[in-house]
């Protein structure tokens, strides 16, 4: 699996990675790990695409499948976004998910 380090260090025994989405704490000395997401739910009102952005969606038989799929189970994968405001988000990537979940009726994908 690939990520994208934002930052990374240590402290005595202490060493931190951080990706855009988590943050693994690794204390060598109590061999123990620790892991902080960065998750949060969202409103789907206050979600919005940002302008001029490149994907379509449509609502072909694959968004009816994804749609079902998360009535059934839920939005599995989190979108990524980034706050406009102290209330507003743009989607970033989960454009697909967002309409889907909209269609299932789920307020927080």
């Amino acid at each position: 699996m690939k990520f994208s380090v934002l930052a990374s260090g240590s402290t005595g025994n202490v060493t931190y990675i951080e990706t855009a989405h988590t943050r693994f704490l690794i204390d060598i000395g109590m061999s123990s790990l620790y892991v902080e997401t960065k998750l949060k739910e969202i409103d789907v009102d206050k979600l919005h695409d940002f302008s001029n952005h490149p994907f379509k969606v449509s609502d072909d038989e694959k968004m009816e499948e994804l749609t079902e799929s998360i009535r059934e189970r839920g939005v599995l994968l989190p979108i990524l976004v980034r706050k406009t405001n102290d209330e507003e988000c743009e989607i970033i990537s989960g454009h697909r998910r967002t309409h889907a979940a909209r269609l299932a009726g789920i307020e927080k994908p």
